[in-house]
């Protein structure tokens, strides 16, 4: 877009959900977002254009009867709450935005309450489980899940991962979700067979750029919403169609296993990024490399010894 056809965009007034989408879009704030926020946020502006249509005139958003649309676009999912939750997110910030701008009086979508999850706390990934799922699933969704399974890494933490961050055996990350907090963690996978056989396989390429994001060495480009597809496929042809897995539940399952290992809280947070569960030196418990090397020699001793 050139600087004149910008500049004469930007100060067009939005009349409907598709032009309010595409003037936030190309607003200093959107801008400023992180690269995983911003395929986040994709997602959820495809949805909400596909649920409403382009089309939508602002002044039919402020209507009352669409905050009632989009508790039902909100329940339209609700198997899969989360992915619920962040697509209501995104498009909350967008009207908030409107708002702000004098675009629209009143944002129907604040305060929309969230769909109650109940805790999976109990819910993990048996060996039964991941013995049935590798043995369906190609390489493509395998390694995705792999590194999923022994990092406790979050999906989207996992799609965004560059190839810089794969450095001298260890994965240098920051958590999106705990972004705000300052918690970076280091996963040393070289002290973990199974991670690191994955690692390498994917950083075998003989020339690689050294921004070159995960999500496109495993198969890809993989989007989130893609994935979880596909993991369901698997899921089915593996027989496991009817179990509540999710991908998430990786997370839980990894963090059982290091406390099955012997590790001990704080070297399971250095995994995980988990903070301490009580006590005052949770505020100052830091997630170093020694506690990290500890988690995962414990982890490599315990899963040789076939448990």
């Amino acid at each position: 877009m050139s600087a004149w056809n910008r500049r004469n965009f930007l100060i067009t007034t939005p009349t409907n959900l598709g032009e309010l989408l595409r003037r936030y879009l190309a607003s200093p704030e959107a801008c400023a977002a992180a690269p995983t926020s911003k395929v986040k946020r994709a997602q959820a502006f495809d949805k909400a254009i596909q649920r409403f249509g382009g089309g939508l005139t602002l002044t039919a958003i402020e209507k009352r009867d669409f905050r009632s649309q989009l508790y039902d676009w909100r329940d339209s999912y609700a198997d899969r709450p989360h992915a619920a939750y962040d697509y209501i997110k995104h498009l909350n910030t967008v009207l908030n935005w409107a708002v702000d701008r004098g675009y629209m009086r009143d944002n129907p979508a604040a305060g929309l309450k969230r769909i109650k999850v109940a805790s999976r706390a109990n819910i993990i990934w048996t060996p039964e489980h991941i013995k049935a799922f590798r043995e369906a699933a190609e390489p493509a969704v395998l390694q995705v899940f792999d590194i999923g399974r022994w990092t406790g890494l979050r999906l989207g933490d996992i799609l965004a991962l560059r190839t810089f961050q794969f450095e001298d055996g260890w994965i240098s990350v920051t958590p999106q979700k705990t972004v705000k907090l300052g918690i970076r963690l280091g996963i040393p996978y070289y002290l973990l067979p199974p991670l690191g056989e994955v690692v390498t396989r994917l950083l075998s390429v003989e020339w690689l750029p050294q921004t070159q994001v995960l999500r496109n060495l495993v198969g890809g480009p993989w989007l989130i919403d893609n994935y979880e597809k596909k993991l369901n496929q698997v899921k089915a042809r593996a027989g496991l169609a009817g179990e509540n897995l999710h991908f998430h539940d990786l997370r839980g399952t990894l963090v059982t296993s290091l406390l099955e290992a012997g590790c001990t809280e704080a070297e399971t947070g250095s995994i995980s990024g988990h903070g301490l569960a009580q006590g005052n030196m949770r505020s100052y418990a830091a997630r170093t490399r020694p506690l990290a090397e500890s988690a995962y020699r414990k982890l490599a001793e315990y899963i040789g010894h076939g448990l």
